[in-house]
């Protein structure tokens, strides 16, 4: 293409049309470039922000739950320029930013071998499993399936309905008693062995892969099925269908507003490409996530038990036999949810101003001086809270929950990190939390002595997991010279 539209160095985000959401398009770019108008283009200002850095930063930020639109998902200007994360100095930014785009540099030249060679997937499992080529084949979804139905008459007497779980988790059954069924005159009979889709929640990743229990319950027109063609193991498809990418592609083939008004487009769905290696390749790699499935599955009840052990543990730390004690309560009961304020009428000063990213910078006023508190945002990243320790001020995009007399901060603080907040949002663009949401949380709490003691023993955890997190970023670097005595360090 002749001509360019920019100039030098700058960070170039996806506007809308990215198709990878999770890993949003983020890119540092130099030199004359051509650029749409579906992309946003940034440049660091001088003597603040690095343009690497900056693109570094903005990748890792949780861009996904900041996006807006149906079918085509946006990324707008005002949202994008309201995102907060940490930033050191200037210096420091020009190293990590040159560390970071080596390491990708790196990655990008092993990809590239991967790829002239085969899909890492497909050679990983078929050195594992046989000496073959790499002779995988990809077809549409819609090549290798063709689609199943038995109606049936709608029973009147009571019977069994299939439901299917979210983000591939599998199917479930509910008894539909007499009188309860739907008000329509046929349903259909669900087979083993078939694919099967919500297309009300496929957006959702509402899909499996039926089996013998699954075999003879009822389910409405809402949930088409999908024979396999011969040659096609469907339990080798249970493991295909969990991907990230087919996620995608359902998402994309949903078009819509959210919930019921987002319907799976059928034919869209079938165009998805599949991967697949021969049928007794099929059967052998199923064969192994099976058995991996169950070993995650002894030790997943494995960790219950201890777990249940170290409840126990907990509540008799005082070595006293007690009885549970625990009540409900709201969770306003506990904290006291307090609104953040803008700082820049201040002055600069020696106390941290943090923001739904972290510390910002510091002023010379704390909105608390005395009492530690727990951050939650209150619009864009609401689900990361963070220990804040007094003096602090907060920002208008962060509340502070200040804990009540008969809460312990850190039972609080683990409170706050197993509530699912995403659900909390009460927002159709970026995501927000009000204060009502908050306070009107039920919990669950004991008294404030085991309160303290829980608190400790899991801030105790979580101390020992950092120093295990930080641990490889404080390894050393070393190049020497004949006399070994020159030492470099990296330090993040």
């Amino acid at each position: 293409m002749e001509g360019f539209t920019h100039d030098g160095e700058f960070v170039l985000v996806a506007e809308d049309g990215a198709n990878d959401l999770k890993n949003y398009p983020v890119k540092c770019v130099n030199g004359r470039i051509w650029v749409n108008n579906h992309a946003h283009v940034l440049q660091g200002k001088a003597g603040i922000a690095d343009n690497s850095f900056l693109a570094f930063a903005i990748s890792q930020s949780d861009i996904e739950s900041l996006l807006v639109g149906g079918g085509r998902a946006k990324l707008n200007a005002e949202t994008l320029m309201s995102i907060e994360f940490r930033l050191p100095c200037l210096q420091e930014q020009y190293r990590i930013g040159e560390y970071l785009t080596q390491l990708d540099h790196l990655i990008t030249l092993h990809q590239r071998k991967c790829a002239l060679l085969f899909s890492p997937f497909q050679a990983f499992i078929s050195m594992m499993f046989t000496t073959s080529t790499f002779s995988w084949e990809q077809r549409k979804f819609g090549e290798i399936t063709s689609k199943y139905e038995d109606p049936v008459p709608t029973p009147h007497d009571g019977y069994y309905r299939l439901g299917i779980r979210s983000h591939a988790k599998g199917t479930f059954h509910s008894y539909v008693a007499k009188g309860q069924e739907l008000e329509t005159a046929q349903m259909h009979r669900v087979a083993a062995g078939n694919f099967i889709v919500n297309i009300t929640f496929g957006w959702e990743h509402a899909v499996a892969i039926t089996d013998k229990n699954d075999a003879g319950k009822l389910v409405s027109h809402r949930f088409p099925q999908f024979s396999f063609a011969e040659g096609m193991v469907p339990e080798f498809f249970r493991y295909v269908i969990v991907d990230e990418k087919f996620r995608h592609h359902l998402w994309l083939a949903s078009p819509g507003g959210a919930g019921r008004n987002r319907v799976l487009k059928l034919d869209e769905m079938l165009n998805y490409l599949m991967r697949f290696p021969s049928r007794d390749e099929q059967i052998k790699i199923a064969e192994f996530f099976r058995h991996l499935d169950n070993l995650i599955t002894l030790h997943q009840r494995k960790c219950i038990f201890f777990t249940g052990r170290a409840g126990r543990l907990i509540s008799t730390v005082n070595k006293k036999r007690i009885t549970s004690s625990w009540e409900q309560r709201k969770l306003g009961e506990l904290v006291d949810v307090c609104s953040g304020r803008d700082y820049k009428h201040l002055s600069e000063g020696t106390i941290p101003v943090y923001g739904t990213g972290g510390y910002m910078l510091s002023v010379n006023e704390a909105l608390s001086y005395d009492r530690d508190a727990i951050g939650i945002g209150r619009k864009g990243t609401i689900d990361r809270p963070y220990i804040l320790k007094a003096p602090f001020w907060t920002v208008d995009t962060l509340f502070y929950a200040i804990p009540r007399e008969i809460a312990d901060l850190n039972f609080a603080f683990d409170i706050f990190q197993n509530i699912d907040w995403k659900k909390k949002d009460e927002s159709t663009g970026v995501p927000s939390l009000s204060k009502t949401a908050i306070n009107d949380i039920d919990v669950l709490a004991p008294k404030h002595g085991e309160q303290q003691a829980i608190g400790q023993f899991f801030a105790a955890i979580d101390h020992l997991i950092t120093l295990h997190q930080r641990k490889p970023f404080l390894m050393k670097w070393r190049t020497s010279d004949a006399n070994r005595n020159q030492t470099n360090r990296l330090v993040l």
